[in-house]
């Protein structure tokens, strides 16, 4: 009997075994992995910003659009009507013609070839008040690591000033960097950048108390990517109208 009751014994323990040894987690070999999926995500169209983003009601401007990605033969529609001129520049920006709009918002659409479309929402707007709409989006830019305001830069201020002391509401400044050094760099240089810009504009008459500033550092490029060409339009200041 002891001997019947040891290989009963067996028989009911070792279906356990049997299972819990199933019940143990895959290990995945590394060989074993396709290498396709270590490969990074493509980089897809985008449309990150239109400068100048205002106009006359009526009156057709000149611009530049900023984003990724855009190919040779891109087109471009301002609300419903397609501008009538757009010029390749780099997959990084296209120079366009922004057709004339009544007042309001209009989304910005960038179609490439292939069919593949990217929308800014409400990136333009016109409105019938020409003094404010030529300050009302500004961009200067500085020389790497600098925050001294270059000649061109102060020509557009200056040129600019009479808008500015004229116009109602405030003026917000925002001091932007490349993407080289570190966060904490950036953000201080980018305070330096909008503080010049205040100085400069007090100085040419706008009110301190309508003006304020922030830094955004390297976190806003108006371009994706490295290279000269990329750093030199994120380094900048950019000079808003506020209502």
């Amino acid at each position: 009997m002891s001997r019947l009751r040891v290989l009963l014994a067996i028989l009911l323990v070792l279906p356990l075994l049997l299972g819990s040894k199933g019940c143990k987690p895959d290990v995945v070999d590394p060989d074993d992995l396709d290498p396709t999926d270590l490969v990074p995500p493509e980089v897809t169209l985008q449309v990150i910003s239109i400068d100048p983003a205002h106009g006359v009601v009526d009156t057709p401007f000149a611009a530049q659009i900023y984003g990724a990605e855009f190919s040779p033969g891109a087109q471009v529609r301002i609300g419903n009507k397609p501008s009538p001129k757009v010029d390749f520049v780099s997959e990084n920006s296209l120079s366009v013609t922004v057709p004339a709009m009544a007042e309001g918002a209009y989304d910005v659409t960038v179609s490439n070839p292939d069919g593949v479309k990217a929308v800014l929402r409400r990136g333009v707007s016109f409105s019938g008040d020409s003094l404010g709409a030529s300050c009302r989006h500004l961009v200067v830019q500085f020389d790497y690591n600098s925050s001294e305001l270059r000649a061109d830069s102060a020509s557009t201020l200056s040129a600019q000033a009479d808008c500015l002391r004229s116009s109602r509401g405030n003026v917000r400044i925002e001091g932007h960097c490349d993407e080289r050094g570190t966060t904490e760099y950036n953000i201080a240089l980018g305070e330096r950048r909008a503080f010049t810009v205040q100085r400069y504009l007090v100085s040419q008459g706008v009110s301190p108390g309508r003006v304020s500033t922030v830094s955004y550092g390297e976190e806003r490029p108006v371009v994706r990517g490295g290279g000269e060409d990329a750093w030199q339009q994120n380094r900048r200041a950019e000079i808003q109208l506020q209502d």
